[in-house]
């Protein structure tokens, strides 16, 4: 029994640092390369007036965001395994609420980058993706409907006692209620899941599609310049 119980508190600890080697790996790695994208984005004129570029922008912005709060407080969990000290430093709903707002932001933003390269990269002769006006103009209703989407787990979220076992998680306040249903089987899975990852797979492999088209004309028409 003892032998049992060393076996799984060294497993318990080892999963402890692995799940803190990792999680700080992307939380430095990856707060230092959106820096160095949004320094890009913003010095070089020619991405400021890049429709695509705004977006890939908003979207370092967005991640950093979802790196801040969602990343770091996870790491305090883990170094510390006391989640009234860590509730303390980063309330539990306000990390889940920021996360959920800032995740829901890089999908829709990177969906509507996926379909602007399909746009752009169309077989039609008038090539053009989404404006820049138009870009600013999604880019505000994605921030508006994400703020409203991560206000109720602001709202209905806070650290729990699981029962059975002396630990708390992160859940809903009425596990059985109609929010708690929502966000297991619709917004977790279907919002943040099957509809972005649908969006980019199809968008994606028609703009590859066009990209592989658009190369096959130019060497045609090579062709035929070198035959003439």
């Amino acid at each position: 029994m003892s032998f049992t119980t060393d076996f799984i508190s060294a497993l318990d600890l080892a999963i402890r640092y692995l799940n803190i080697s990792a999680e700080s790996f992307v939380f430095i790695f990856g707060i230092i390369g959106n820096i160095l994208n949004i320094i890009v984005f913003i010095s070089l004129k020619t991405f400021r007036t890049n429709p695509c570029a705004f977006c890939l922008l908003i979207l370092s912005i967005s991640d950093s965001g979802m790196l801040l709060f969602n990343t770091l407080p996870n790491i305090f969990v883990n170094i510390f395994k006391v989640y009234g000290n860590v509730n303390s430093m980063f309330p539990c709903k306000i990390s889940i609420a920021f996360g959920q707002v800032f995740g829901l932001m890089s999908h829709m933003i990177m969906c509507v980058a996926v379909i602007d390269q399909c746009m752009s990269t169309s077989t039609y002769e008038r090539r053009q993706g989404i404006n820049l006006k138009l870009m600013r103009c999604l880019i505000v209703i994605f921030i508006f409907v994400s703020i409203l989407h991560g206000i109720p787990f602001l709202v209905f979220y806070d650290f729990q006692p699981l029962p059975g076992i002396n630990a708390t998680a992160c859940v809903p306040k009425n596990k059985d209620g109609p929010f708690a249903k929502y966000a297991i089987y619709i917004s977790f899975p279907i919002i943040q899941g099957f509809i972005p990852i649908s969006i980019m797979s199809v968008f994606g492999l028609m703009a590859f599609r066009n990209v592989r088209t658009m190369s096959k004309r130019k060497v045609s028409i090579i062709r035929l310049r070198l035959e003439q």
